[in-house]
């Protein structure tokens, strides 16, 4: 998919079939997208304009959840959410301070992991849990003996 949307030629000279990957990746996209909204329509009861692009109401905290989990991660997302679900059921009895005690934490995370909580794990431990780029392996006694400069200098022992 990553070369797809890349370069299109290089992509077909290796075998992918780009009408057919992008047709399916839009197919799944707007049924999942079809799917989102009918829950939400279901739980509102009615939808008007207010009601779905209301800020206080799920915008900021879509924001909240994709910055906390991680931006550029396909797994960002999911820990971004298991973590706004634990703070929130955390915070429920703090009242109006719920939302700035939210803002606060997304701040420090913010400062002290810029690449969100999945990329922080990611970095840490070598977990991925949805690999979904090419990345050479190598061993732990490669790993320690190679510096910062090595690895800009020789893009084919990127790790990752």
């Amino acid at each position: 998919m990553q070369i797809s949307r890349i370069q299109l030629s290089s992509a077909e000279s290796v075998g992918v079939d780009n009408y057919r990957t992008k047709f399916i990746i839009y197919f799944l996209t707007a049924g999942a997208t079809g799917s989102v909204g009918a829950l939400i329509s279901m739980q509102k009861l009615r939808i008007s304009p207010e009601a779905a692009f209301s800020v206080n109401d799920w915008t900021a905290f879509v924001i909240f959840i994709v910055v906390i989990g991680g931006i550029a991660r396909m797994e960002g997302p999911l820990i971004g959410t298991i973590v706004f679900f634990l703070l929130r059921g955390f915070f429920a009895d703090f009242g109006p301070w719920y939302s700035m005690l939210l803002g606060m934490i997304a701040i420090m995370i913010t400062l002290t992991m810029p690449k969100g909580i999945a990329g922080w794990l990611a970095e840490r431990f070598y977990l991925d849990l949805f690999p979904l780029r090419r990345r050479v392996r190598l061993s732990k006694q490669k790993r320690k003996n190679l510096t910062h400069s090595d690895l800009a200098d020789d893009s084919s022992v990127l790790p990752n």
